[in-house]
């Protein structure tokens, strides 16, 4: 054998020992971290898993262990994790992420950029996404993986059945991979996530378990007591909190919690399949994000009728200015004649786009969100307030739940389409009740009505010196000479 094989050979055989040792040290990390249904959970041979936990349970611990385990487990693998929105994705498990990779001194390269850990040794990844938008889950199409995580599934609209049936359930062919659905039950007790964790076929198998199996919470841990101060921890709980929110986002009950939800939204009575024929007036609502999306709206307030129907909708993360400025300018420039109202929290960004893109954006009525929710769930009770089949919009809305105060919705999924659609109900509704409030003209209208003003002014200026100060230049003026 040549030095040089000898020298290869050597530097294969350290290279095996490491990554050897990187998977044991992941693999006694779970007995250190993790209690036994978690363990039981990670190590369960089953490839279509659901992970149904209330708060505190620990279910971003034992996410995070699952992915490096399988990216250290495989060469080149693939592990995708995704939540509603990658930014959603990112503040859920990210740091937890990386954090446990440093702790285990594992050779990993961090891209924070686009939110991909490479695991080196073995050239594994672990990649971050959203499923939001349809690009995003036609994205998902581009790799063979490992293993798919979605996580706060309940926060997932009417397209996870196709999302699991024709996106990952081929790109999970490849290699035989694992798809867990992870997340507290939804307010609606239906859908895809439902009906998975109630499997009996014998597809799905079913974990569950809560924040009372979790011996790992500061509070408590080491103390042989552990059980007994979690469980009066859990008490405390329930008595400041109304039953139905306690039994599903505590006890990861699957309980229809309607009173807990912004919009009591129905799929029969508040949806549409065409516009009808009838003029309508058009109002563009903008709410403006960076990590969170970017949304536009379009509502069609028809004036036959008191229904209002979204015309338009539009959502987009990590949208700069000028990109949100165009998309605002198309919109407007597809709906000449509407009004044009924006989330009034940034205000520079507001006039710069007024001033740089000659766009008639108002400032949306933002102080009182409460009440304008209020009526415009009053108008989707009524049914006259109508989304298309497929809305985003009304797969959005159909999640929100109230914040401890009911003041407005919760932070704990994205509103940004939901927010656009306030804004321009609000003045939708403002108009169609207030007959003394004017239209506000767009940016073409202005310009006319100040070209009048100037050649009135001009006229004007031109009849006066040539006017009679006597008055005799007057038509009306009598030129007959009556001697009485």
């Amino acid at each position: 054998m040549s030095a040089v094989d000898e020298a290869l050979d050597k530097a294969l055989l350290a290279h095996r020992l490491f990554v050897q040792d990187s998977r044991d040290r992941a693999a006694s990390s779970l007995r250190a971290d993790l209690f036994s249904l978690q363990i039981a959970f990670i190590e369960d041979p089953h490839k279509r898993k659901t992970l149904v936990c209330g708060r505190r349970a620990g279910k971003t611990h034992a996410l995070s262990r699952y992915l490096v385990k399988t990216a250290l487990e495989h060469e080149r693998a693939n592990c995708l994790y995704v939540a509603l929105t990658k930014p959603y994705a990112v503040a859920l498990l990210w740091k937890e992420l990386v954090r446990y990779c440093e702790r285990l001194a594992l050779r990993v390269k961090v891209d924070n950029l686009r939110h991909e850990v490479t695991f080196t040794d073995v050239d594994s990844r672990i990649i971050f996404g959203g499923v939001s938008s349809t690009d995003e889950r036609e994205k998902l199409r581009g790799f063979p993986y490992h293993i798919v995580i979605a996580d706060e599934v309940g926060s997932f609209g009417a397209y996870l059945g196709y999302l699991l049936e024709d996106v990952l359930q081929a790109a999970l062919l490849d290699y035989d991979g694992t798809l867990v659905l992870a997340g507290t039950p939804s307010p609606t007790a239906a859908g895809a996530f439902y009906e998975a964790a109630h499997d009996k076929t014998g597809q799905w198998k079913n974990w569950h378990w809560t924040v009372l199996d979790n011996p790992r919470i500061p509070q408590w841990a080491n103390r042989p007591d552990w059980k007994i101060i979690a469980k009066a921890y859990l008490d405390s709980v329930e008595e400041r909190t109304p039953s139905v929110k306690f039994k599903r986002e505590y006890l990861g009950s699957w309980i229809r919690d309607v009173d807990s939800l912004l919009y009591q939204l129905d799929s029969e009575r508040n949806r549409y399949v065409k516009l009808p024929d009838e003029p309508f007036d058009y109002t563009i609502g903008a709410d403006t994000g960076f990590n969170d999306a970017s949304a536009i709206v379009v509502l069609a307030a028809s004036r036959v009728t008191n229904k209002v129907y979204i015309a338009h909708e539009w959502s987009k993360s990590g949208v700069l200015f000028d990109a949100l400025a165009g998309e605002l300018k198309r919109t407007h420039q597809a709906y000449p004649q509407a009004s044009m109202v924006i989330d009034p929290a940034n205000k520079q960004l507001v006039e710069s786009m007024k001033q740089m893109h000659s766009l008639p954006l108002e400032s949306a009525d933002k102080p009182g969100k409460r009440a304008h929710i209020d009526v415009l769930n009053s108008a989707i009770h009524q049914g006259t307030f109508l989304f298309p089949i497929g809305s985003k919009t009304f797969e959005q809305m159909s999640v929100l739940e109230w914040n401890k105060d009911r003041t407005r919705e919760s932070e704990s999924f994205p509103a940004d389409l939901s927010d656009a659609c306030l804004y321009a109900y609000t003045h939708v509704y403002n108009w169609h009740n207030k007959s003394e409030m004017p239209r506000p003209m767009t940016a073409l209208e202005i310009a006319r009505e100040e070209e009048r003003k100037m050649i009135e002014a001009a006229v004007n200026k031109v009849n006066a010196k040539n006017r009679d100060p006597l008055g005799f230049d007057d038509d009306n003026f009598d030129w007959s000479m009556n001697d009485d």
